[in-house]
């Protein structure tokens, strides 16, 4: 858990890596200033949504890069 305020109270930008469980926290609470998503080229049946029914997060995108392998990189930010 993130400690009320510590936005407020650090000098400079502070990065948290984390599951589709963080992902989905972290607006929820306000956190989210930017979001930094890995697409991998890969098809499948199932899995887990990354953002399950819930409230709706306006983001912006900012910026995409594709490499060689096919992944995308894609930069959002929370307006």
């Amino acid at each position: 858990m993130i400690p009320q305020g510590l936005k407020e109270r650090i000098d400079g930008d502070f990065q948290m890596s984390g599951s589709a469980t963080t992902v989905r926290w972290l607006p929820a609470d306000g956190l989210l200033d930017e979001l930094n998503l890995l697409v991998h080229p890969i098809a499948v049946g199932h899995g887990q949504r990354l953002f399950e029914d819930g409230p709706t997060h306006a983001l912006k995108l900012v910026k995409s890069e594709t490499f060689e392998t096919g992944v995308l990189n894609l930069r959002y930010e929370a307006p």
